[in-house]
């Protein structure tokens, strides 16, 4: 909140009694989420850089529920959206969100997953990964969260050629 006379520097056309109004509008278009009182994250802001996931946590396929959602044409700002809706369980370290422009690290109990998005020239995808725990339903739980936001994020567009794929994870010649 203390960098808004800053941020918005004309004091015209964004007078100061109307900042948390336009923070208010902000979140309720998925574009930014409070962290605290004095603090908001605005998503599309974030780095570009991806983050790595915390020490313990291993995300190899046999080790993994996978999803991935395969787009004709990726729209903008749905990763970010994604963020913002899912922000209570975007997971710490040390202080900080592990989340970037193009992904996120969730945490749910004892289940932990990362939602990525490839968007390159010949991939345009979300890949979906969950840790399998001693805990299926937690992981269950946290897959049904993330699927569903990604489902209702995606219903948002008009016409959006989306396939959700489940890949094999038997092994990795499979």
């Amino acid at each position: 909140l203390s960098d808004l006379p800053k941020i918005w520097s004309n004091s015209e056309i964004y007078p100061e009694d109307k900042y948390m109004f336009l923070l208010r509008i902000m979140e309720k278009f998925d574009l930014c989420y409070e962290i605290n009182e004095e603090t908001f994250l605005v998503a599309e802001l974030l780095e570009n850089t991806t983050i790595d996931c915390p020490k313990d946590w291993k995300f190899e396929d046999e080790e993994c529920i996978c999803v991935n959602y395969q787009y004709d044409f990726m729209p903008a700002g749905l990763m970010t959206r994604f963020i913002v809706k899912v922000h209570n369980y975007i997971a710490h370290e040390e202080g900080k969100n592990l989340c970037w422009k193009k992904g996120v690290y969730l945490i749910h109990k004892s289940a932990y997953a990362s939602v990525v998005m490839k968007d390159s020239i010949s991939e345009k995808m979300i890949e979906v990964k969950v840790h399998k725990t001693h805990n299926s339903l937690d992981e269950r739980e946290l897959l049904y969260i993330i699927r569903e936001t990604i489902r209702n994020l995606n219903d948002t567009f008009n016409n959006l050629n989306v396939q959700e794929l489940v890949p094999c994870n038997c092994g990795p010649k499979c």
